[in-house]
């Protein structure tokens, strides 16, 4: 008998259903492998599935598994695999001892194509020089006539990614699409910032912030 651990997941990968155990009888020609345990069925991509299991062949036998997916583990009865590309999996594990012939149990794995979301933000700083030494700070308002020091920031790995900023002053715009760069406002005012980041896929993530640049009460 094995136990089979099986989850139901959104398109975002997220339990619909709590883990279930499933008990199966093994039967016929799986006489050697005595337990098998698969504590996931369904994943969404990116995720791993943990296996583990027992065998009567005693301390010479082996375990190797064959993902499916083009990648094996070798001699792992416990192992962990992660599978990256959406689909359905057929994999097996054959247990061998030297004299005492091969095992082989198959196994499957649905993985579900899960919908990238990705959160930026971007930051705003200037070197302040302090006691001799330089550090960058954050508080608003800014002094003008200061290099300001642009960076943005994704929460994903998922790269590459395309950076469009805009700041927008009283006659005009100015345009950037670095990661990171360094401006200098002339005069005192309020600034909007605009940041759009695109992902590989097209995705867009944009955001807004007011740069006040000279004293804080600027349109009292």
């Amino acid at each position: 008998m094995y136990d089979v651990w099986v989850e139901i997941v959104d398109i975002l990968g997220k339990p619909v259903e709590s883990s279930e155990k499933i008990s199966i009888d093994v039967c016929g020609k799986n006489k050697n492998i005595t337990t098998f345990n698969q504590w996931k069925g369904v994943i969404p991509q990116g995720y791993d599935v943990g296996f583990s299991l027992t065998h009567d062949f005693g301390g010479g036998g082996k375990a190797d598994w064959f993902w499916g997916d083009g990648t094996f583990t070798k001699n792992d009865t416990n192992p962990h695999h992660v599978y990256m590309t959406p689909g359905t999996w057929s994999g097996k594990v054959t247990v061998q001892a030297h004299n005492q012939g091969e095992e082989t149990k198959d196994f499957g794995v649905m993985v579900l194509q899960t919908r990238k979301i990705f959160v930026g933000d971007f930051k705003v700083l200037y070197h302040h020089s302090l006691e001799n030494e330089k550090h960058l700070e954050d508080v608003m308002p800014f002094p003008p006539l200061e290099q300001l020091y642009f960076e943005a920031k994704v929460d994903s790995d998922d790269h590459p990614f395309e950076y469009e900023w805009n700041i927008q002053l009283k006659d005009t715009q100015v345009k950037k699409d670095k990661l990171s760069f360094r401006y200098k406002f002339e005069k005192s005012g309020i600034y909007p910032v605009n940041l759009t980041i695109t992902d590989k896929n097209k995705k867009k993530f944009i955001m807004s912030k007011e740069i006040i640049v000279g004293h804080s009460n600027i349109h009292s």
